[in-house]
C-alpha cells in the first residue's frame, strides 16, 4: 500500500514535468499538478488581447462559470492524525493546504451552522448528523460549472456539516487560480444564505487565500434542479435562466464528480488523513484526465444542439413578438433596464396588484381598533370583520366537501378524509354563525326561514346567506349592521385576485403534468399514478374556478351591475391550458398526415367504383 501510494505520487510529478524543472519535486507551486480545463477562459492562455475591452456581445465569452457543493459521503474517521500521516503532496494539486487551513478553523469558534431555505434533507443530516466517531464529515468542492473539471486548490475537508468557515476558506483557495478581471457566475445550491455577509467574511480570510471580492464582477446562482426546492424569490433572484449570459448552463455539474469519488468513500474512510488526501488528488486528477479527453466530443455536441436549438427559439422568439407587437417595446425596454441594473424592478416577477386577502382583514381589523379607541362601543365580541371572514371561510369549506364528495363518487374514496366528520364540524360552524347573525344581519335568519331548509339538507348544501345574499331592502331598516357590505367588498375583491392567480398556477402545472404524462409515463403503473397527480390538479383549478365564480357574483349583487365590478364573468371556456407550440404542430402534422391517408383511400375506393360513407363521424366502405 506504501508502494501504491508513492507510485501514485510519482506519476502525478511526472505527469506535470516536475523533473524538468530546474527548482524540482520542492518547488511545486500550489496547485501546479492539476489538471486544468483549456476551455475554461484564462488570461494568456486562450483569450485573445485586449478580451477586457470586449463588446457587450462577446463579454459572456469571458465569464468563468464556478460550482461549489459538499460531499458528505467522503468521510473519515477520527484514526491516526496528519502528523503520523502526512500528506505527500497535499496542496500541489486538488486538496488545500492543510497548515494553513487548519490554524484557521482553530480560530473560529463562534460560527453557527450554515441555514438554508431549501430545506434539503442532505444538509439537514450533514450538519446534524452521522459525524459521531469521524474526524471528517464530508469535502468541498469547487468545480468549473461548464465542464466539470475539478479546480486546483479546490477541495477541502469538512469538520461539522457545511459551515461558513469551511466554505469560504475553499472558495478563497480555489479563486486564488481565477484571473481576477474575469467575469464570474458562482452556483452554489444555498447561495441564498451563503452570499450575506460573504465580503466581509472573506476580508477575515488568512492572507494566503484573503479575497477581496468585487460585487459587479460576480453573479450568484443556484443550480436548475435545486433551485425548485426554494422560495419563489429565490426562484426570482438566483436563476440561471434570468441571469444575462448564462447561456444553458444548469450549475449541476459539481453533482456528477461525486457519482465517481463515491466508490472510493469506503476505503478512504478508514485511512489517514496523508493517505486519504493522495489517494483523492489521485482519483480527481483521473477524473479531469478523462474530462479533457472528452471535451472536444462534448463541445461539439453542444454546438451542434445549440445551432438546432437556435432556429427553433428564433422562430417561437418571433410567432410571440408578432403577436404582441404593441407590448414588445415595453417588455424589452423593463428587460434591458434590469440586465444593466439588478436594482430595477424585476420584469420575470409575477405581481399582483391590489390588496390580499389578509391585507384587507388587516386594514378592515385596524380600523376596528382605531374606532373602539375612539370610544365606539362594540356590539359584541366577535367584531364584524371576524363576523365576515368566518362567513367566507365556512363558504370555502362548504367547496371544498363538495369536491371530496365528487371525488368519492366517481372514485370511490375521498382521500381517507371522513365525511361525516367535516360535516359535523361544518354545522357546528354554521349554527355559531346563525348566533352572530341574529346580532349583525336579523334579516338573513327570516329569509333562512322562508326558504324551508329541509333538516336532512347535508351541510355543504345549506345557505350561509351573507350580506350579499341579501337585496338592498332587506339590508335597509336594520336588517343588516352598517358596514358589513363594505367589508365583504373588499374582501370579495381580494377572493376574486388572490383566486384567479392561484387558477392561472394551477393551469401551468396542469400544462407541465400532461408534458410529462406525454413524454414519460408508460405501461399502466406510471401512467396510473400520473393520472393521480393531473385529477389531484383538477380538484384545485375547480375549486379555484367555484371561489371565483361565487365571488364575482357576490360583487355583482352588492353592485347590482356586472359593468360596474373591475372582474369579468370566469367561463368555462377560459379555464384552459396555454397550448405547447410543439404538440399544436406535432398534432397538426398527425391531422394533416390522417388526412392525406383518407383522401389516398377515398380515391382508390372510387377508381374501384365503391362509394366511401360517413358513419358515426368515420368512414365505412359501402358495397
Amino acid at each position: 500500500m506504501r508502494m501504491a501510494r508513492q507510485y501514485r505520487h510519482l506519476l502525478l510529478l511526472k505527469r506535470m514535468g516536475r523533473s524538468y524543472d530546474r527548482y524540482g519535486v520542492l518547488g511545486t507551486a500550489p496547485g501546479e499538478l492539476a489538471i486544468c480545463c483549456p476551455a475554461c477562459p484564462r488570461p494568456g492562455v486562450n483569450l485573445p488581447e485586449g478580451w477586457e475591452n470586449a463588446s457587450p456581445e462577446d463579454k459572456c465569452l469571458h465569464v468563468m462559470f464556478i460550482a461549489i457543493d459538499a460531499c458528505f459521503r467522503l468521510k473519515r474517521r477520527a484514526i491516526s492524525n496528519e502528523l503520523r500521516d502526512p500528506g505527500l503532496g497535499t496542496g500541489w494539486a486538488y486538496m488545500l493546504e492543510w497548515h494553513p487551513y487548519r490554524e484557521h478553523l482553530l480560530t473560529v469558534t463562534d460560527q453557527q451552522e450554515m441555514s438554508t431555505c431549501s430545506g434539503l434533507a442532505a444538509l439537514d443530516h450533514a450538519n446534524s448528523k452521522f459525524s459521531r466517531g469521524y474526524s471528517v464529515t464530508g469535502v468541498g468542492m469547487g468545480v468549473c460549472a461548464r465542464h466539470e473539471f475539478v479546480l486546483p486548490n479546490g477541495v477541502g475537508d469538512l469538520q461539522a456539516g457545511e459551515r461558513y468557515s469551511n466554505m469560504d476558506y475553499i472558495f478563497g483557495s480555489f479563486m486564488r487560480h481565477i484571473h481576477p478581471a474575469l467575469l464570474k457566475i458562482i452556483s452554489y445550491d444555498i447561495v441564498c444564505q451563503w452570499m450575506k455577509k460573504l465580503r466581509e467574511r472573506l476580508a477575515k480570510l488568512p492572507s494566503l487565500v484573503r479575497l477581496s471580492l468585487v460585487l459587479a464582477m460576480v453573479r450568484f446562482a443556484i443550480p436548475k434542479m435545486h433551485i425548485n426546492g426554494h422560495l419563489v424569490l429565490c426562484q426570482i433572484l438566483f436563476s440561471l435562466l434570468l441571469i444575462l449570459g448564462s447561456g444553458m448552463t444548469d450549475g449541476e455539474g459539481v453533482e456528477r464528480p461525486w457519482s465517481m469519488i463515491g466508490g472510493i468513500a469506503a476505503s478512504t474512510r478508514v485511512c489517514g488523513p496523508g493517505a486519504r488526501w493522495d489517494q483523492l488528488d489521485d482519483h480527481w486528477s483521473f477524473w479531469n484526465w478523462i474530462k479533457l479527453l472528452r471535451l472536444a466530443g462534448l463541445l461539439r455536441r453542444r454546438t451542434d444542439k445549440a445551432a438546432e436549438e437556435l432556429l427553433k427559439q428564433e422562430r417561437d422568439f418571433e410567432l410571440l413578438t408578432l403577436g404582441n407587437v404593441d407590448r414588445v417595446p415595453a417588455w424589452k425596454a423593463q428587460v434591458e433596464e434590469f440586465e444593466a441594473d439588478n436594482s430595477k424592478p424585476n420584469p420575470y416577477e409575477s405581481r399582483s396588484e391590489g390588496l390580499t386577502e389578509a391585507a384587507v382583514r388587516k386594514m378592515y381589523e385596524e380600523e376596528e381598533a382605531a374606532q373602539e379607541k375612539a370610544g365606539a362601543i362594540p356590539i359584541h365580541d366577535v367584531s364584524p370583520t371576524e363576523f365576515i371572514v368566518a362567513l367566507l371561510d365556512a363558504e370555502s369549506d362548504q367547496r371544498r366537501i363538495r369536491g371530496l364528495v365528487d371525488l368519492k363518487r366517481t372514485r370511490g374514496s375521498a382521500g381517507g378524509v371522513s365525511l361525516r366528520r367535516q360535516r359535523r364540524k361544518l354545522n357546528r360552524t354554521i349554527k355559531r354563525l346563525r348566533l352572530l347573525q341574529t346580532t349583525y344581519m336579523p334579516a338573513a335568519l327570516r329569509t333562512f326561514e322562508s326558504l324551508k331548509i329541509s333538516q336532512e339538507t347535508l351541510a355543504e348544501r345549506v345557505p350561509l346567506l351573507p350580506p350579499s345574499a341579501l337585496s338592498p331592502a332587506e339590508r335597509a331598516n336594520g336588517g343588516c349592521r352598517d358596514g358589513l357590505i363594505e367589508i365583504e367588498k373588499g374582501l370579495r375583491d381580494a377572493q376574486c385576485r388572490s383566486s384567479l392567480t392561484c387558477l392561472q398556477l394551477q393551469l401551468h402545472v396542469k400544462s407541465r403534468l400532461l408534458t410529462y404524462k406525454r413524454n414519460n409515463s408508460r405501461a399502466q403503473a406510471m401512467n396510473t399514478r400520473s393520472r393521480t397527480l393531473v385529477d389531484q390538479n383538477e380538484r384545485k383549478i375547480l375549486l379555484y374556478s367555484e371561489k371565483y365564480q361565487a365571488a364575482w357574483r357576490a360583487l355583482v349583487a352588492i353592485e347590482g351591475d356586472a359593468r360596474l365590478i373591475g372582474w369579468r364573468k370566469l367561463e368555462k371556456a377560459d379555464i384552459r391550458c396555454i397550448e405547447d407550440a410543439e404538440q399544436v404542430a406535432r398534432d397538426n402534422q398527425r391531422r394533416a398526415k390522417a388526412e392525406r391517408a383518407q383522401k389516398a383511400r377515398d380515391a382508390e375506393l372510387q377508381r374501384a367504383g365503391l362509394p366511401a360513407l360517413p358513419v358515426n363521424g368515420q368512414r365505412r366502405v359501402g358495397g
